[in-house]
């Protein structure tokens, strides 16, 4: 099934029902990669706040352009659950970048500079 047959199914043919979080969570993956690309290692030498923030102001872009892609496709959702999708995508992967900046190790390169 691919992410707009996802994003509404129906259980009865006349009442569509809308996995939001669900398909935030394919946007989330989707840009997941972009997003540790844009962050790099800089959240490691902050604090977990701080970080948070740093990931999230990094991540706005990749999710729009995903939320964007799926909205194109299947424009009668987007103006109802642009904003929805938008907040819930970005929360998570936000925490999926730093959840894999926790998990790998730290580069030599960040550790001098954080040290």
């Amino acid at each position: 099934m691919n992410l707009i047959e996802r994003l509404v199914t129906s259980r009865f043919a006349a009442k569509p029902r809308i996995r939001t979080r669900e398909v935030a969570g394919e946007i989330a993956e989707r840009s997941r990669t972009f997003v540790l690309e844009r962050v790099g290692d800089v959240p490691r030498t902050m604090d977990r706040f701080e970080a948070r923030g740093y990931v999230w102001a990094r991540a706005a872009l990749p999710v729009h352009r995903e939320l964007d892609t799926l909205l194109a496709q299947h424009r009668d959702v987007g103006s109802v659950l642009r904003g929805t999708l938008l907040r819930m995508a970005t929360e998570q992967v936000v925490n999926l970048v730093l959840d894999d900046l926790r998990d790998t190790p730290i580069d030599a390169s960040t550790r001098r500079r954080a040290g």
